[in-house]
């Protein structure tokens, strides 16, 4: 698969062709880049929900519980 091509990309993905109407998004004025209708906002927050699903729901590793609590220590003496 050449991966720069972002119509193989769409497709090995399931991706269908995005419906545009009226549910697109109205960029602001800061907005940088170019809005995407919402149906793609939609498709892409699925993907990486299923994919960092995982990760969200591991638990907290010790090295980083035992981190926090001598960060809040720290913190908390100096109040």
């Amino acid at each position: 698969m050449d991966e720069r091509d972002p119509e193989r990309r769409g497709q090995v993905l399931g991706m269908t062709e995005p419906q545009t109407g009226p549910t697109r998004h109205r960029p602001s004025e800061g907005d940088a880049a170019i809005a995407l209708p919402t149906d793609v906002q939609a498709f892409i927050g699925r993907q990486l929900r299923a994919v960092y699903n995982d990760v969200v729901n591991e638990p907290v590793p010790d090295r980083f519980v035992k981190l926090l609590e001598e960060l809040e220590r720290k913190k908390g003496g100096r109040a």
